[in-house]
């Protein structure tokens, strides 16, 4: 696996997942704010996120899970949701419960990233 990479790929985020008060947001940054135009008009957001507690050359280097919290055969991770992956990207679909154009939150139902956690980018499905 320690073939040498023939891209190099540079990310940026364009905001924060947030928790206060068992509410969860999506806190875009402000140059990023007019791109949540008519999001508000929809019922559900896919969450591109940093697994950034799993950002390490060693878990990148893991191709397989085999410490399931239940048991569970010797799984690869693409067919698993490990935070252990060669791009430590999640993806989540959630639904919105309110969209501030101001200040650029989005609530919305839950995520399973940690408070703090860089998201890469929102999408929609075309079905949602």
């Amino acid at each position: 696996m320690n073939q040498p990479r023939a891209e190099h790929f540079e990310i940026y985020p364009i905001g924060h997942v947030r928790t206060d008060d068992g509410r969860t947001y999506l806190d875009i940054l402000q140059p990023y704010i007019p791109a949540l135009k008519e999001l508000n008009h929809l019922s559900h957001v896919q969450v591109l996120w940093w697994f950034s507690r799993y950002d390490d050359d060693m878990y990148r280097q893991v191709t397989q899970s085999e410490h399931a919290p239940y048991d569970a055969p010797v799984l690869g991770v693409f067919a698993c949701r490990s935070p252990v992956r060669p791009n430590p990207i999640g993806l989540t679909t959630a639904q919105i419960l309110n969209v501030d154009h101001e200040t650029g939150r989005v609530e919305i139902v839950n995520i399973d990233a940690f408070d703090g956690t860089p998201i890469l980018d929102l999408s929609v499905h075309p079905i949602l």
